[in-house]
């Protein structure tokens, strides 16, 4: 899989609750809640080391498969697009 299509996502909610997804292709994995976004980092990094991690802003409730795809992909070329 190319790595522009395998990432994390990190996103919390109102709440304090955090979640982060694994996004390979046009699959999401979700993983949380988590009680501090600190915990979910701390996951993620555990999980996939190899993997680049994304922080999406806080989010007004929990995103769906379509949702977070769609939000981390559009957030992953705009990292991109501002790295070049």
């Amino acid at each position: 899989m190319h790595p522009e299509n395998h990432f994390v996502i990190i996103y919390t909610l109102p709440t304090g609750a955090s979640h982060f997804a694994e996004i390979a292709g046009r699959c999401a994995f979700r993983f949380g809640p988590f009680g501090t976004k600190a915990t979910s980092l701390q996951m993620a990094s555990v999980l996939f080391p190899q993997l680049r991690v994304i922080d999406l802003s806080v989010q007004g409730h929990e995103l769906d498969e379509v949702e977070l795809l769609i939000l981390a992909n559009a957030q992953f070329m705009s990292e991109l697009s501002a790295a070049a």
